[in-house]
């Protein structure tokens, strides 16, 4: 009995050591400008934190998996790469946090009279145990930059092999403004990635797996565990970017806002969209009230299949 039990508890040790990312290998941040901290696992280029207030939010790009693959698009960030019909929703800055109605205030978009900001008001970064944190203290504002919502980022970033890495991502928004309602719209994304465009499903290769089976556009505003999309990486095979959401968020399991052009967002709040107006997400904080929302994303390589992201989800909710 107690053999069955020591068995048991170093399951759960060594499941719980990968999700927290007590692997081999180390992370690093390094300042690359006064709004630039470049992240580096073993040594290698992973993403880059970009945080100037002369943009309308902060993102990280570029997103590099196993062979220094880039999986997200590089367009706007690099105007040199501007691919045929790759020049579409000039927010989809590679991998970000946004919403579209907030109060009224539209932090998805980025043009238009109802476009908002998010403020990048302070930043740290520091290394533990291996891993590395970037923790940002941000304003959501509207057009005028009248502050809307208060919100606290965290990104973790894990050691490990390359064909998996690992960050975690956590977002709490404040109502510190007053009381905020989270308008029903699918234009949303607590976090939210964009594909590289050869990779994605409807003018590359890309393929997009739901946790609960369905594939392709089948998958979009469904709720589901976690999200993949994957594509051919040319001449270096699959990669391919997950999202696991955390039981503890809010309307767990999530529902994606996954496009066949290379979007894909975690949006609880897109009801009227995702289920043809059965139901309704309007959501309010009330004033001086907080929320939190938790992910993991992976970075892989192969497809959803074959990085095992149904075990590694698994071994995610038991860490937590």
């Amino acid at each position: 009995m107690r053999m069955i039990a020591a068995l048991i508890m170093m399951t759960l040790l060594s499941t719980t050591a990968f999700s927290a990312g007590a692997a081999e290998g180390k992370v690093t941040i390094k300042q690359k400008s006064p709004t630039q901290l470049d992240v580096l696992i073993n040594g290698e280029p992973f993403t880059t934190y970009n945080y100037s207030n002369d943009e309308r939010k902060p993102y990280l790009w570029p997103l590099l998996a196993e062979g220094q693959v880039g999986v997200t698009r590089d367009w706007p960030m690099d105007p040199n790469a501007k691919v045929p019909g790759q020049t579409d929703h000039v927010h989809h800055k590679s991998f970000w946090t946004s919403y579209g109605d907030l109060n009224g205030v539209d932090c998805w978009g980025e043009e238009g009279d109802r476009a908002g900001w998010q403020h990048s008001d302070d930043v740290t970064f520091g290394e533990e145990n291996g891993a590395a944190w970037i923790k940002a203290k941000n304003t959501w504002q509207d057009k005028d930059h009248k502050p809307v919502i208060a919100e606290d980022r965290e990104y973790k970033f894990h050691p490990g092999a390359p064909s998996a890495r690992v960050f975690d991502v956590t977002v709490t928004f404040t109502a510190a403004y007053g009381p905020v309602l989270w308008k029903d719209t699918k234009e949303g994304g607590i976090v939210a990635f964009r594909m590289k465009p050869g990779m994605q499903m409807l003018r590359g290769t890309g393929v997009i797996t739901l946790s609960t089976g369905e594939k392709g556009v089948a998958a979009w505003g469904k709720p589901a565990p976690w999200c993949d999309y994957s594509g051919e990486a040319e001449g270096k095979g699959m990669r391919g970017i997950a999202i696991f959401d955390n039981p503890q968020n809010l309307r767990y399991p999530t529902r994606w806002h996954v496009r066949n052009y290379g979007l894909n967002g975690a949006n609880c709040f897109g009801l009227h969209d995702f289920t043809d107006n059965k139901e309704n997400g309007d959501f309010t904080l009330e004033d001086g009230k907080s929320i939190t929302f938790k992910y993991r994303v992976v970075i892989h390589s192969g497809t959803a299949e074959e990085a095992n992201l149904a075990k590694l989800y698994d071994e995610y909710v038991i860490a937590k």
